[in-house]
């Protein structure tokens, strides 16, 4: 059973146009705390790759399906194949996209998990 995350502007410390939809597994009527950091993070590198260029993120996406099986939300438990493939597509401007994800993810990248995520990424 699955469940619907809605991000807009009022959750996220960020300017959105559109809300964002995620699909998250449902445990006992309730989102567990690690699928919310998923779709979190899933959203900051999505938006990251948006604002980084128009290419991008079809880019990442691509070579993390086609090479990994992996999507944006498997990025969170793989933080070392989203940066091997960060390395490969950008080279040393990698570091621009881990900057404005960074940014997206605003006081949730002080988050435990997340900040550990994003060390690992850097």
């Amino acid at each position: 059973m699955y469940a619907q995350l809605v991000v807009s502007a009022k959750n996220l410390p960020c300017q959105l146009s559109t809300s964002y939809q995620f699909w998250i597994p449902w445990y006992q009527g309730m989102a567990s705390k690690n699928n919310v950091r998923e779709a979190i993070v899933s959203y900051a590198i999505e938006k990251a790759l948006i604002d980084y260029g128009n290419s991008a993120l079809e880019e990442v996406y691509y070579k993390l399906y086609q090479e990994y099986a992996l999507h944006f939300v498997d990025c969170f438990h793989n933080p070392e194949i989203f940066r091997k493939v960060l390395l490969e597509t950008f080279g040393d401007a990698y570091c621009n996209i881990v900057e404005l994800m960074k940014n997206q993810l605003g006081e949730y990248a002080t988050q435990e998990h997340i900040r550990k995520f994003l060390k690992t990424i850097e």
